[in-house]
Formats: C-alpha cells, structure tokens, sequence
C-alpha cells in the first residue's frame, strides 16, 4: 500500500509516538514525586477522582436551587434559617460521629451514600406531590438539610 507522503508520514507518526512516550513518563515522574500511588491502584485513584467529581459536581447543581429557595423565602427569614441549620449541624455531627464510631468505613460508607440519595428523592416526591400551601415549609427544610 502506497501511503501519501511516504517515508514522511512513517517519519511524523514514529515522532508522535516518542512524544507521547516522553509525555507519559514526565506524568509518571509527577505523580510518583506528588503521590506515592503504586500501578496497580491507579484504577482506584482514578475511579475515585471521577465518583468525587461526581458528587461535588452534583452538588454545585443543588446549591443555586437552595440559595433561590433561600431568597424567595424572604430576606428576613434568612437568619432563622442559617439559625436552623446551626442547630441542625449540631444534632447531624453528634449523630454522625456515634454512628462512625460504631461502623466500619466500608460498611458506612454506601449506607451513607444510599441514605443521602433516598433523601433527594423524598424531597422531590415531596415537592410533586404537597400542595402548594405546604411547600414553603418543605422548602425551608430543604434549604436546612442541603446547608447541613
């Protein structure tokens, strides 16, 4: 097979390809001084890198709607709110901490995860299906459970 440009197509690609050998080994070089992560647990570094993107990414996705939900309350109510939230925080830590005391890592944390996603669905079950006379309150406690 004739190849257009020859020995010059087959002379570029040969370079790329050095390229991208030097580039790989200048990130192993990185990674190796930043992190000390063996090959093997690269899959789990990146499967990791990818599920925290995830959860932050969703949560940015969240936070405007609670801060609109905060607003349309009334500005005047807002310290009521984050007064709410502070006591909230307060019961949620105590919990938290007996519960991580008594549970192992790996058993907590997907009861954790399945805890947090059953709660976003309730809230948008909740927000469907309340007449519109209950949703300021449900709002409110929205606002509280994202800020906590």
């Amino acid at each position: 097979m004739i190849v257009p440009g020859g020995a010059t197509a087959t002379a570029n690609h040969v370079r790329a390809s050095e390229t991208l050998l030097q580039m790989n080994r200048v990130l192993s070089a990185l990674r190796q001084r930043a992190v000390d992560v063996k090959p093997n647990e690269l899959r789990a570094l990146g499967l990791a890198f990818i599920f925290h993107f995830v959860v932050l990414a969703g949560y940015y996705v969240i936070r405007p709607i609670r801060d609109e939900i905060g607003a349309s309350s009334g500005v005047e109510k807002l310290p009521w709110m984050f007064t709410a939230v502070l006591l909230t925080m307060f019961a949620a830590n105590a919990l938290f901490a007996a519960i991580v005391a008594r549970m192992s890592r790996r058993r907590f944390i997907p009861i954790a995860y399945r805890f947090f996603i059953a709660n976003l669905v309730i809230f948008y079950l909740l927000m469907r299906a309340l007449p519109a006379a209950q949703q300021p309150l449900l709002a409110r406690c929205f606002f509280v459970w994202v800020s906590v």
